[in-house]
């Protein structure tokens, strides 16, 4: 009897020296088996126990969030064997495999009963967590110590992959991104193609998955209209500016822009357009008659879209009849005289006198080359025509000076020297 509590207190000695340290020789044999009884049990296996307990006949496989356990255990094991769940980390599931009646002993015992791994361990649903799942087993040893939580080991299945989980936010958030990737892609194709109409639809349909989408159809109607100010400003000739202009209308009904700075485009464009088809006459490398139905042209179409705009232009348009009409005067006269008339009606008051002075020289020579080598009833017929309107110009600018000399001392001197 004294023997047997001699190995007994022998025994409880070397485990206080393991788990108690030296220092415990200190306490009373009652306080050593008190601290012997407070230190925690090792709870769960690792995953070299399981696949030596088990001989690497247990399986596992993941079915959506669904962990469960296929194959084999010893019928030994199996008692009070369960598999449990416990809180997700990051990145991790963490699931425990107890099996305490195997524990003790993790050899495979030759030709022992083995029983179906699904009627011992019940299906776990896994969290709607991104992570992949982990084995965790718990050495014995103080609760509160940290050489008591192993490092959790990837757990893998039948084929030797990971299992891994992917939450439900992250699938949403995933299918969303390569929603927006295939819509980028779209939108891409279609503003290369200039089809920004197409673009708005596009942005429009994917409100449900992009919010908001105020902001997008703004930078889309920006870089439209970036774009088609960039075709006009390209336009080599009236018709290229008229089709430009046409699109940058269309686009502006569509988008509720607002139409003025697109005229002021427009009317800048064409205008440059005008003085390079005039200055190409005045070189000598352009048609009279080309330029002046250019004129004519722009003239009825800036009428017809705002009133305030022709009049804005009046005075470029005066400006051009008139260069026409000094590049046509040695070559003809008389369409010199009619050029004149053109942009004496448009262009301001204070250059009547000049232009009827002009006016009135240019019908004197359609005179002088009309009656060259006549017959007197053809004469009389030049005499009528391009004479009696030269007479007729002098005679305005005649009266305006006679009027100016009633009132200023200095407009005399101007009418004696008309006279």
């Amino acid at each position: 009897m004294e023997k047997r509590n001699w190995m007994k207190w022998g025994k409880i000695g070397a485990l206080a020296i393991s788990f108690v340290g030296v220092s415990a020789f200190a306490d009373t044999a009652e306080e050593v088996e008190e601290k012997i009884e407070a230190l925690l049990p090792k709870e769960g296996v690792s995953l070299q126990e399981l696949q030596t307990i088990t001989a690497r006949r247990l399986e596992f496989r993941l079915e959506g969030r669904t962990l469960r356990a296929a194959g084999a255990i010893p019928e030994r094991c199996a008692k009070d064997a369960d598999m449990i769940v416990l809180p997700p980390e990051e990145g991790k599931h963490l699931v425990m495999i107890r099996m305490p009646k195997c524990e003790d002993s993790f050899r495979p015992v030759k030709g022992e009963k083995m029983v179906a791994a699904s009627s011992v361990f019940p299906r776990r649903e896994l969290a709607d967590h991104d992570g992949k799942v982990f084995l965790r087993h718990l050495r014995a040893g103080d609760e509160d110590t940290e050489a008591r939580n192993a490092v959790p080991e990837l757990l893998r299945d039948a084929r030797g992959a990971e299992m891994v989980i992917v939450s439900e936010a992250t699938r949403a958030a995933r299918a969303r991104a390569e929603r927006i990737d295939e819509l980028a892609k779209r939108v891409d194709r279609l503003c290369r193609s200039g089809e920004f109409e197409g673009v708005g639809q596009e942005i429009e349909a994917a409100r449900d998955l992009l919010g908001d989408v105020s902001a997008l159809l703004d930078k889309k109607d920006d870089l439209e209209k970036k774009r088609l100010h960039a075709n006009l400003e390209k336009a080599k000739n009236a018709a290229e500016a008229k089709k430009a202009f046409d699109s940058l209308v269309e686009a502006a009904d569509r988008g509720g822009w607002d139409m003025e700075p697109i005229e002021a485009a427009y009317v800048k464009k064409r205008t440059a357009i005008l003085r390079a088809t005039v200055q190409d006459v005045k070189e000598g490398e352009g048609a009279v008659a080309a330029a002046e139905k250019a004129l004519v042209e722009w003239k009825s179409e800036l009428q017809g879209m705002n009133s305030d705009l022709y009049k804005a232009n009046q005075r470029e348009l005066a400006a051009g009849y008139y260069d026409l009409a000094r590049a046509a005067r040695d070559s003809s006269p008389a369409r010199s005289a009619a050029l004149l008339e053109k942009a004496k009606s448009m262009g301001p008051k204070s250059a009547h006198d000049r232009l009827d002075g002009e006016i009135a020289e240019s019908y004197a020579e359609a005179f002088k080359e009309c009656v060259k080598g006549k017959s007197p009833q053809k004469a009389a017929k030049c005499q009528k025509e391009f004479a009696k309107k030269s007479q007729t110009a002098a005679d305005r600018v005649k009266d305006r000076l006679e009027k100016k000399a009633a009132k200023d001392e200095d407009a005399q001197e101007e009418l004696q020297g008309f006279m």
